[in-house]
């Protein structure tokens, strides 16, 4: 039975052939990051649970709310934040 489906702009028909658009090595690093994203989101749910979202894992106290909107999934304070860590914060 023929589908009146059209494939959408990321979907290839079957048996075409496709030409990679990313190497492996990017494909690896692309992964790794999702990883490290996903554990951190799962940590920040762990948190929301416990009642310690939000606060520095540090000393305790509160994760500014500009802070935390800018990155839901920071873990530490101003002062105890690593320099270079690729935050947007970083090199204010």
């Amino acid at each position: 039975m023929p589908s009146d489906h059209e494939p959408g702009p990321l979907e290839v028909p079957l048996g075409a052939e496709v030409e990679p658009t990313i190497g492996a090595e990017e494909c690896r690093a692309a992964l790794r990051s999702a990883a490290l994203l996903l554990d951190g989101v799962e940590r920040a749910l762990v948190a929301l649970d416990d009642g310690s979202y939000g606060r520095c894992q540090v000393c305790g106290t509160a994760i500014e709310d500009g802070d935390l909107e800018a990155d839901p999934l920071a873990t530490r304070c101003r002062q105890h934040r690593p320099s270079g860590a690729g935050r947007p914060w970083d090199g204010a």
